[in-house]
């Protein structure tokens, strides 16, 4: 069950030294309170969805939200609101999630790195990941040499990409080897029919 909402937090008092309290009179007495709400994921702050401000006599104690205020109070509220900044740890849930996401894209860049290198240079052993209309399947390498790449499919098939490595079994390979030119294979590669290749 994930549970959300939202919080807020202040983020700025300002005393204004120009505003005269509506309620005694007093000059310089009235301070702006804003706040800035955000949107939380198990209490997580993800980030900020909205300003708001309210005003306090310092004096008198009268306290205003931003539809209870005089004109001038509204237009000063709202030139204080525009130029304050919500607080960073507002952002606490992309800033984790960047922070995950960082070694993710990494070890990415890594796989289809080390594919390319692999496409290249293919050797026996090697396994291919294939994707052909949203289904995963394997090709093992059974035999290189100068112009072509030799292999085997797998008989079995997953929707789930994340998955198909556990087809990776002697016994689901189909016996009937068969042959690319190696450029048709790096084309494969290119166009995503093979998404990767693993090499233990």
């Amino acid at each position: 069950m994930i549970i959300f909402g939202s919080g807020s937090t202040s983020v700025d008092e300002t005393l204004s030294e120009q505003i005269t309290c509506s309620n005694c009179s007093t000059k310089g007495s009235t301070y702006f309170q804003t706040t800035s709400r955000h949107f939380h994921i198990f209490w997580i702050p993800m980030f900020p969805i909205g300003k708001d401000s309210f005003t306090i006599c310092e004096h008198c104690k009268l306290t205003l939200n931003s539809k209870e205020m005089p004109e001038d109070v509204k237009r000063k509220s709202a030139e204080i609101r525009r130029d304050t900044k919500a607080k960073l740890w507002q952002f606490s849930g992309l800033i984790l999630i960047a922070l995950m996401a960082i070694p993710l894209a990494i070890s990415i860049f890594n796989d289809n790195k080390a594919s390319e290198e692999y496409i290249n240079s293919p050797q026996a052993g090697d396994i291919y990941k294939t994707k052909m209309k949203d289904m995963y399947s394997l090709s093992k390498v059974t035999r290189v040499n100068e112009d072509s790449v030799f292999m085997v499919n797998n008989e079995y098939e997953t929707d789930k990409g994340s998955k198909v490595y556990k087809l990776d079994e002697d016994a689901n390979y189909e016996e009937n080897e068969y042959g690319l030119h190696r450029l048709s294979v790096i084309r494969m590669h290119s166009m995503g029919y093979i998404e990767a290749v693993k090499r233990d």
